[in-house]
């Protein structure tokens, strides 16, 4: 019986929160769009996977708050984007990168010996840096930067970024972000919030004392 219930209440948050995109929409259709970044302009660009491909590419700027929204092209350069069609842009409060957790601890172990202080470290640390317009060199795996991305509008408003583009209100306020990549180059983002966890592509959310039974 209990599960029935709980099939229920998730039927009817999934219910709300179509009805809160609608609004979110028609919000955002009133708001002028603001200019988009250019690649030239971009503080970070982060190529979006989806099961191998690359449909989109976002360009953030740190300094503007602002995410403009690229539809990539075959066989183009991604990192110019010279023939590609701006899609959106976005004003933001806050931008989450989906990086891999596997990415996370090599950014996090290549900190901690650049702090350290050895030159050999210090290259190490440099060579993981993803807060530029172009990828850092080397990196372990193609995808690594990030594979998606969120953006956080305000107001527990987010518009997520991946193998699809849309806008969603939360029911408490996120405060992490992952994109853990999959077989296939399949990516499996999800955000972590002060009481749920939202999964992006199943577009649903779970509480986050059921997520630590389940660990």
């Amino acid at each position: 019986m209990s599960g029935v219930v709980a099939l229920v209440a998730l039927a009817a948050a999934g219910a709300i929160g179509i009805r809160r995109l609608v609004q979110l929409k028609r919000r955002a259709s009133t708001t002028t769009e603001p200019d988009p970044v250019t690649p030239e302009a971009a503080d970070r660009s982060v190529v979006i996977v989806d099961n191998g491909g690359r449909p989109f590419i976002v360009r953030l700027s740190y300094k503007r708050r602002i995410a403009t929204v690229y539809r990539t092209r075959w066989g183009e350069d991604l990192w110019k984007c010279s023939s590609s069609e701006v899609l959106l842009s976005f004003r933001y409060r806050r931008a989450f990168v989906g990086v891999d957790p596997r990415e996370r601890k090599l950014e996090a172990e290549a900190k901690q010996a650049k702090n350290k202080g050895s030159p050999a470290a210090t290259a190490a640390a440099d060579a993981t840096v993803t807060d530029a317009a172009a990828p850092a060199s080397p990196r372990k795996y193609w995808w690594f930067g990030g594979t998606s991305v969120l953006l956080d509008l305000g107001q527990r408003r987010y518009v997520f970024i991946g193998l699809v583009i849309y806008a969603f209100t939360a029911y408490d306020d996120i405060v992490d972000y992952v994109g853990t990549m999959g077989n296939s180059h399949v990516t499996y983002p999800y955000a972590v919030g002060k009481k749920n966890t939202y999964m992006m592509i199943e577009r649903t959310y779970v509480p986050n004392h059921i997520v630590q039974i389940c660990k």
